[in-house]
């Protein structure tokens, strides 16, 4: 199968052409930073090195700067001053030209940042000016006169130059800015007369975010349409879909992104790219190049490696690597440079498999921005994040395949049914369209395993009267406590927690009871930690609904797991998912070691799915003061057996990246000798 990144054939059944940047990808981006007082600013600076530099790395991709974090035009300017190391040199014409004569993808890069406006600057709680990270330069606020600026920019760049993408990046906030831009704006938003400070806002803070949301989603839509006449892809910084950032990107920006770009970090890569994948957009993960605190350090083939196998498993499009790359003088570290031309090739090498390719897991966990929104009320309590990290870390544990599902987006009821098992953690605030498509799914036959307490508010702001899924779960809230220890009856032993829990009436089978702690203390302990004698309320209820079976426990495990990983709390959540969707339902069973990933794809055209196996195994423990230890090592796993179930008796069974032997039956048995870093199980109906 080619892998050019010009190709425009589809891999979904009817063979309708895509856009070119929807497909199995790899990018560099050329990040090039330099100071206008550095004496190694573009010192070095050889368009024909550079290439050459460049075209070893064989991406599909480059990102070229056309405006720095400064503020300062890599290009001759009508609108902002030219880096002056240039000396009158067009960076951006010289090496767009050679790139695209080299058949290649360019995305040009301009950043929201600047260092000559600096009364342009957010005003935080303190009534002073924002000034992230460095002294070198600063984020101007979203409704300053900067604004303009990237405008004129974007439409000078548009006219001038032949390239198929613009970046807009740090167009972030990072304080409930009061500055004189905002003013206006506030007073409106809040009702308020007179000067609108910070304990304003967070009196109100979801719609504060509501409004930021819909100022920065217009002004993209600006910069998109200015684009759009020259067919040019906008390749914006969406952040991440999970973390809220001031009120921008996120759900809010999901129309004016595709695709969807995301700098991955470490231990979520996986979660960010299936919430792409949720709100039904491209891909884009990029890669953090360098270690943390130290510019220009190369992370280790390894880690490269791992963040590469994790994209392809979940279904990644486009794998780009950002960071601080080239020095000051344009050069590049040599590690980089090698790198990333390994990671690429890791990358492509299974095109075949990959490309078009769609998550197919067979549960899904509901992700909800109301409820991320309708969180800020408590800050700093990320009540639903959380949840949503600890149980998607007991389905990873559990060798689960499972896609995320957005409950703004998924709300109808053929969104529902292809999943075996929904769970909702702690999605306090569902639609009513939601809840009905829910409900309609338990009286099918589907499952839920829910958290907390799932429907309680409609929306973010707006709290309902009575509870919508009272029949569905079984159960009638009456109230809830506020976050303080207790324990949840177990047959063992109670297994303690810290959080918030709902009282509740159960109209069906109880599971487990709350337990609450005892008048006695114990010796060295912060909190009193022991158990009561008895156990009092219901916690958690199984219920059945039509001809559905639900299970909702009325607190909130999975952000205990994820914040403490106790090994007790992990049982319990694992008998709750036992409860919820039965071992002798799952799709797989396998006695692979937790710390490997098994996720799911399809590609429908090829009649093709595929079962990939990451192995996250690194080494644990090193000498030293490590804060942020680095992936130096995967470590392989060995005499692995996986059963696979309800594969037709005619399919063609291959193993890639891994020896093993196939063995047909009523279920498919897999035995496979050794796995390091990725394998992939292939099987193709005819």
């Amino acid at each position: 199968m080619a892998t050019d990144a010009m190709t425009m054939k589809s891999d979904n059944d009817g063979g309708q052409a895509r856009p070119w940047h929807d497909d199995f990808l790899t990018l560099y981006w050329y990040d090039q930073l330099a100071r206008t007082d550095g004496d190694e600013s573009f010192r070095k600076y050889d368009p024909s090195r550079i290439m050459r530099e460049l075209l070893r790395l064989n991406a599909d991709i480059y990102v070229l700067y056309a405006v720095s974090q400064m503020g300062d035009a890599y290009y001759p300017s009508r609108v902002l001053p030219a880096h002056p190391a240039l000396k009158g040199h067009d960076y951006v014409g010289e090496l767009l030209h050679r790139l695209k004569k080299a058949g290649k993808r360019v995305v040009l890069y301009v950043n929201w940042g600047t260092s000559h406006q600096p009364n342009w600057r957010e005003i935080g709680p303190d009534g002073k000016f924002i000034q992230p990270w460095t002294t070198e330069y600063y984020v101007p606020c979203l409704l300053s006169p900067q604004q303009e600026v990237i405008r004129k920019v974007t439409r000078e760049l548009t006219e001038r130059y032949d390239f198929d993408g613009l970046s807009l990046d740090m167009y972030i906030s990072y304080a409930h800015c009061t500055c004189p831009y905002c003013q206006p704006h506030l007073r409106k938003l809040l009702g308020k007369r007179g000067q609108v400070k910070d304990r304003d806002i967070l009196r109100d803070l979801p719609a504060y975010y509501r409004w930021r949301e819909e100022h920065t989603s217009d002004y993209l839509r600006e910069i998109n349409a200015i684009l759009a006449a020259k067919d040019i892809v906008p390749f914006h910084n969406g952040f991440s879909p999970i973390w809220n950032r001031g009120g921008v990107g996120s759900l809010g920006w999901r129309n004016e992104l595709n695709p969807y770009i995301t700098e991955v970090y470490r231990y979520n890569a996986n979660l960010e790219i299936k919430l792409h994948h949720a709100m039904k957009r491209t891909s884009c993960a990029l890669i953090t190049s360098t270690a943390d605190a130290y510019s220009h350090v190369p992370i280790g083939p390894v880690e490269f490696q791992h963040f590469a196998a994790t994209a392809k498993g979940n279904a990644g499009r486009i794998l780009g690597v950002c960071g601080i790359g080239a020095y000051p003088d344009t050069t590049t570290s040599r590690r980089l440079l090698d790198n990333v031309r390994q990671t690429f090739a890791f990358y492509k090498r299974d095109a075949e498999f990959c490309r078009g390719a769609q998550p197919a897991g067979e549960v899904a966990l509901v992700y909800s921005y109301d409820t991320r929104r309708h969180d800020l009320r408590d800050q700093p309590i990320q009540s639903h994040n959380f949840e949503f990290f600890g149980l998607s870390r007991v389905l990873q544990e559990a060798h689960i395949p499972w896609n995320a599902l957005i409950a703004e987006i998924d709300d109808m009821l053929e969104s529902l049914l292809p999943s075996r098992l929904l769970i909702l953690p702690a999605t306090t605030c569902l639609s009513d369209r939601f809840v009905e498509s829910l409900i309609q799914y338990l009286r099918q036959g589907g499952r839920v395993l829910a958290t907390g307490m799932p429907g309680l508010w409609k929306s973010a702001d707006m709290p309902r009267r009575t509870y919508p899924l009272a029949d569905a779960l079984g159960l009638r809230p009456r109230g809830v406590r506020p976050s303080a220890c207790f324990h949840v009856e177990d047959a063992y032993e109670p297994v303690v927690f810290v959080g918030r829990s709902y009282r509740v009436n159960a109209k069906s089978g109880v599971l487990r009871r709350y337990i609450p702690v005892g008048a006695d203390r114990p010796v060295f302990a912060e909190k009193n930690i022991l158990p009561a004698d008895r156990p009092t309320d219901p916690l958690v209820i199984q219920n059945r609904h039509g001809k559905g079976t639900s299970v909702c426990a009325a607190f909130e495990p999975g952000g205990f797991y994820y914040e403490q990983g106790q090994y007790q709390v992990r049982e319990l959540l694992e008998s709750l998912l036992a409860a919820a969707y039965p071992p002798r339902l799952r799709q797989i069973r396998t006695n692979l070691p937790d710390t490997v990933e098994i996720t799911a794809t399809e590609q429908p055209s090829h009649r093709r799915r595929i079962i990939h196996l990451i192995n996250k195994t690194t080494s644990g423990h090193y000498m030293g003061r490590e804060t942020n230890r680095a992936i130096h090592q995967v470590v392989p796993v060995c005499h692995l057996e996986l059963e696979l179930r309800n594969i037709p008796a005619k399919a063609r069974v291959s193993l890639a990246h891994m020896e093993g032997t196939v063995r047909p039956g009523r279920s498919l048995r897999v035995d496979i000798d050794k796995l390091e870093a990725y394998g992939a199980i292939l099987i193709e109906t005819p």
